[in-house]
């Protein structure tokens, strides 16, 4: 009896031990430690794809900005890690990963210049720099052929402009005769037919202005129905009602002499030709 309980002791230490050797093997085993990867100046989803490569499956992400939560982690960028990279770690560690968006201010600067969102954002600016001057070629180009059209279109129709502005020139002293004669005469009422025919032509033809000075015809085509009124007043400027026509068509004419010189400096601008503008 007293050999066999030895024997059972023995066994049971034999089995005692076996266990503890093994629970010593399998917390060496749960406390392996590895480098951390860089993963600073990645892509929050290639970040987190990192660490899990390298046996890192908790990590913790915290805006370094704000108080912003990542909907999409590819829009996030790792601006600093704890435990630095290349510190050994255990790999039931939690990652601190601070992080940010790309374009939130003073990341970029804080970025490793060799970092892969750090070239990505170089490779970006190469390209939207290459963009802007093919765009600014293009505008070269397309501004002198707007040029050429607008110096065309004033080349053809200077002589009706000119027409035009002998015809404006002309209501200042029609009114003044007007008024000395307190009538509007056939005669009178003739001239203002015909100044009124020659700016409706004129109005028309800057209908076709090239597209690129529309304001400056635009200006100009709102100054010529302004002398339209303008000569129209003088026609009802006798009688009772000439002195208030006559006040009326000086309200009216100043203005539009002014918007049909700035319209028309600005369509002749760089066209090599002097505008016909009202003195």
């Amino acid at each position: 009896m007293t050999i066999g309980k030895s024997s059972s002791w023995r066994r049971q230490g034999i089995f005692v031990l076996l266990l503890i050797v093994a629970g010593a093997w399998l917390t060496a085993c749960g406390a392996e430690s590895r480098p951390v990867p860089d993963v600073t100046g990645y892509r929050l989803d290639d970040a987190h794809n990192r660490l899990e490569d390298a046996g890192f499956e908790k990590f913790a992400d915290d805006d370094a900005v704000s108080d912003r939560t990542p909907a999409w982690d590819a829009n996030w960028v790792v601006v600093k890690q704890s435990p630095a990279a290349g510190d050994s770690a255990e790999l039931g560690t939690t990652i601190q990963l601070s992080i940010a968006k790309p374009e939130d201010e003073g990341v970029r600067q804080d970025l490793p210049a060799g970092s892969p969102v750090a070239i990505e954002l170089r490779e970006q600016d190469k390209e939207r720099a290459a963009e802007q001057r093919q765009e600014q070629a293009e505008r070269i180009v397309q501004n002198k052929k707007d040029r050429a059209a607008v110096t065309e279109f004033v080349e053809q129709n200077d002589p009706m402009s000119r027409n035009s502005l002998n015809a404006i020139a002309e209501l200042p002293s029609l009114a003044d005769s007007i008024r000395a004669k307190g009538v509007v005469t056939i005669s009178d009422s003739a001239t203002l037919a015909d100044i009124d025919a020659s700016l409706r032509v004129y109005w028309e033809t800057l209908e076709a202005t090239p597209e690129s000075v529309n304001e400056c015809a635009d200006r100009t085509q709102e100054a010529i129905r302004s002398f339209q009124q303008a000569a129209d007043t003088l026609q009802t400027a006798e009688g009772a009602a000439a002195q208030s026509s006559l006040t009326r068509f000086s309200q009216i004419y100043q203005p539009a002499k002014n918007k049909y010189n700035s319209g028309l400096t600005c369509l002749y601008q760089d066209t090599g030709i002097d505008a016909p503008t009202l003195p």
